[in-house]
């Protein structure tokens, strides 16, 4: 049951992160498009997070950050061959995603078609491009209209429209939907998401929430994300991150997550075109990631250090630009 409802979490959690994409480069002027870039960028950075701790074994998310730390001694020659393992299957083939959501290149593309899906007036084509393999395609239909408050205008310097949202999204071929209801709300320079999305139409007991929140103020952007996954009526799993992005166009996401006891926070920087990535808490583990050139002309690896297992370096595969 519980591989059942992590399977199920991961495919909701796909269809939230591009639905929203999606939704918030749609039926906008034609100055959203650089948020709709923006948007996306982010939205992949938390499909990578969220891909990276449903890789980690429940043996070891299920084990506090201090019994880690207190046995590491004992079973530290085993840890290193088991963060190898690790960190060379999962991790380092999501970092070039990484890379590129803090580099800025849009790793989704959406565009607007026509809906041929009676009682849905639009229709998205939402294709995501993962390191290895094909392309991945989701086609989302969905309706959006004005709540009863609907359209207000509190001044002439302020705005503030309120949408409920209904649709389907169908993961890359599937007959399968994913409901997905909520409701947005945009003023001026700030804007607020909240929806759910699960595989019964209606159902309250499990469910993926997420909300968003967006401020923008002096060429200046913070924006805080939540999911909150439900299975059984319970609360599973919750977590977090902040972006910030400055005049500069310097980046700066903090991530976190509580597993049981056991937290899981990093921070991703990138000033002056560098990159900077650090973990902060990583089961324990103080993990810190580099990038470094190789000699051919277009090749470069990323080294992955543990400061608290003896420095151990791990090494991921040479790719090339």
């Amino acid at each position: 049951m519980k591989k059942l409802n992590k399977i199920l979490a991961g495919v909701l959690m796909g269809g939230v992160i591009v639905s929203t994409a999606g939704l918030m480069g749609c039926g906008c002027s034609a100055g959203d498009a650089s948020a709709l870039k923006n948007n996306t960028d982010v939205y992949a950075f938390a499909g990578v997070s969220t891909s990276l701790l449903a890789a980690i074994p429940e043996e070891v998310s299920g084990v506090s950050t201090n019994s880690i730390g207190s046995s590491l001694n004992q079973i530290k020659e085993d840890l290193k061959i088991y963060m190898q393992t690790a960190i060379s299957n999962t991790l380092d083939k999501y970092m070039s995603l990484f890379d590129s959501v803090v580099g800025g290149s849009a790793p989704m593309g959406v565009k607007e078609q026509k809906s041929d899906k009676t009682g849905y007036a639009h229709k998205l084509k939402i294709t995501m491009t993962p390191i290895e393999g094909d392309p991945y395609e989701c086609i989302m239909y969905y309706n959006e209209t004005l709540t009863e408050e609907g359209f207000q205008v509190e001044n002439s310097d302020d705005e503030e429209r309120e949408t409920m949202l209904e649709g389907e999204m169908y993961l890359n071929g599937s007959e399968t939907p994913i409901y997905l209801v909520g409701e947005k709300e945009v003023e001026e320079d700030e804007f607020e998401v909240n929806f759910k999305a699960s595989l019964i139409k209606g159902d309250n007991a499990n469910y993926i929430e997420f909300q968003q929140e967006k401020e923008s103020e002096r060429g200046e952007v913070e924006e805080e994300y939540s999911f909150t996954i439900v299975s059984n009526g319970i609360i599973m799993n919750e977590f977090s991150f902040e972006m910030e992005r400055d005049q500069r166009k310097d980046l700066k996401i903090e991530y976190e997550q509580e597993l049981g006891e056991t937290r899981v926070s990093f921070e991703i920087e990138k000033k002056n075109n560098q990159l900077f990535i650090e973990t902060q808490d990583f089961m324990g583990l103080e993990l810190s990631v580099r990038v470094e050139k190789e000699s051919t002309a277009n090749g470069y690896r990323y080294v992955y250090t543990i400061a608290n297992l003896d420095n151990l370096t791990i090494t991921g595969v040479e790719r090339i630009v």
